[in-house]
């Protein structure tokens, strides 16, 4: 990956991290030549807690 993708993804990343709310887990880019498509997980506290398992959202905040 070159110097200017990267740059360009830590800087998605920092208004993901402000924009996106608190049980924002995970964020995916789809580009193709023809199109784009944007998706975010979000996972509630009651859905973790019924799956048993515990989860950082997108900030790196633990999902209480």
């Amino acid at each position: 990956m070159n110097d200017e993708i990267q740059k360009a993804l830590e800087a998605f990343h920092a208004v993901l991290n402000k924009e996106l709310g608190s049980n924002a887990v995970s964020a995916r880019i789809f580009i193709s030549s023809h199109e784009y498509n944007f998706e975010v997980e979000t996972k509630s506290p009651a859905q973790l807690k019924g799956q048993g398992i515990s989860m950082k959202d997108i900030r790196g905040n633990w999902i209480k």
